[in-house]
């Protein structure tokens, strides 16, 4: 079972109304429009050079994903939070505003504010914190029919490498092909936000990025959506 952070009732929750309208609207817009539209892989600051980000979750033992699904026709992305191993039920998790907070839908409509949240890191890595306030919703049926494909991608269909490019050392990140190994896409470091940017794809003009999480204990990658519009490439050592 999920472990909650128990309160007393009166301290865990607050009154709906001390919330704002503005505060509280689930944001419908693409989580891109909350970065900087910056593609620089790297700048002159020695945090740039980083080994392989190892994020730590608050707690080990929680059973997520993030999915996505479509809303109006639109790719939109969710984190479910399962009660069990058997991923029966869940509870249902959107970002509101910001990458970093999460908001549980089923207790916003009994006008409670359920939140986790993440920290973004320098090296490209998102951690969450499960401390959360009890649920005053109950978790519901895990349909998997509900919702699209994961945005996590475990190992070893990831690499993380250090290279020598135009004149110094740069981080990169590279997904391989699920059909084929030899095959992937490569992503660059763009410090501004702190994140990995496929490099092809921002040629047409859409950004496919990407953080290092902690999942079931191992490093894992964290999409925003996996719908290249590039092709991938061989990979070369």
């Amino acid at each position: 079972m999920i472990a909650l952070y128990r309160k007393s009732r009166n301290a865990r929750k607050r009154s709906f109304n001390n919330i704002s309208r503005e505060e509280d609207e689930v944001d419908e817009s693409d989580e891109d429009e909350s970065y900087e539209e910056s593609y620089a892989e790297i700048d002159d600051d020695e945090e740039t050079c980083f080994d392989e980000p190892t994020p730590e979750n608050s707690s080990n033992d929680i059973i997520f994903d993030f999915v996505e699904f479509l809303h109006h026709g639109k790719p939109k992305r969710k984190l479910l939070i399962f009660t069990s191993p058997e991923r029966t039920h869940c509870y249902e998790f959107e970002y509101h505003r910001t990458a970093t907070k999460y908001r549980c839908l089923q207790c916003l409509a009994q006008e409670q504010d359920t939140v986790i949240n993440a920290k973004i890191h320098f090296n490209g890595s998102k951690t969450y914190d499960f401390n959360i306030n009890e649920h005053v919703c109950e978790p519901i049926v895990y349909l998997p029919e509900n919702y699209q494909t994961s945005l996590i991608i475990k190992s070893p269909n990831f690499k993380f490498e250090k290279r020598f490019e135009r004149g110094k050392i740069r981080p990169y990140l590279f997904i391989f092909n699920s059909r084929d190994r030899n095959m992937c896409y490569k992503f660059g470091f763009d410090c501004s936000n702190r994140v990995f940017r496929c490099l092809d794809c921002r040629i047409h003009n859409i950004s496919i990025h990407a953080r290092y999480i902690q999942h079931n204990e191992e490093n894992a990658i964290e999409f925003n959506r996996l719908n290249h519009l590039c092709q991938p490439k061989r990979y070369t050592p």
